[in-house]
């Protein structure tokens, strides 16, 4: 077979797309289960709060038995239950889906077994800790909902220091973009010498 497909002569057949199917206001792929998710969601502050979160502390998982599912999730310290809780409720309101906690030995994950909405919010803010991105559409929203994202993320990965607020992350993207959503909430500012400085 190796051969056949260097010299191309194997016969693979055509790549099957994956369908959407949009029905009564909800979304989903053709192999998902009903319901979908929404077609039309709203960039509210529970939306970018969520969003935030997902930036500190979510991620998409993909199954080995089945290659086009996807898995939403969001890992905590098992000290972190309200933040468990709070991701749990909004994923529930704003979705419609069914949320699962899950307690291992050193984590609590909120999971959503949702392909769905693990592609939504995978496309909008990446998936693994060096891609992630702030969601373009925050950019462009009000000084509210932007301030929700940054609340949210920095309720994942922030550190309070005795006069400081500090994000942590790994992705250059992410860190070019929480220090420009910085700027616009008048979070920082820039120094004669150039460097940031937290505005007081």
């Amino acid at each position: 077979m190796r051969s056949r497909l260097a010299a191309g002569t194997l016969e693979t057949g055509e790549t099957i797309p994956l369908m959407l199917q949009v029905e009564d206001g909800v979304v989903r792929f053709a192999f998902e289960r009903r319901p979908g998710i929404p077609r039309r969601v709203a960039l509210d502050e529970k939306l970018a709060w969520l969003l935030g979160i997902y930036c500190a502390e979510g991620w998409v998982s993909i199954s080995r038995e089945r290659p086009n599912s996807r898995r939403l999730n969001f890992s905590f310290g098992p000290h972190e239950r309200s933040l468990a809780r709070r991701t749990r409720a909004l994923l529930e309101e704003t979705f419609g889906v069914r949320t699962q906690q899950v307690e291992r030995r050193t984590t609590l994950s909120v999971e959503v077994g949702k392909t769905s909405l693990a592609f939504l919010f995978a496309r909008l803010c990446g998936t693994g800790s060096a891609s992630k991105r702030v969601p373009a559409p925050v950019f462009a929203a009000s000084d509210t909902v932007v301030r929700a994202f940054l609340e949210g993320y920095l309720a994942g990965d922030g550190t309070q220091t005795r006069t400081h607020l500090v994000a942590n992350t790994v992705s250059e993207a992410l860190a070019y973009g929480l220090y420009e959503i910085g700027l616009r909430l008048g979070v920082f500012r820039i120094s004669t010498a150039g460097c940031p400085q937290r505005r007081k």
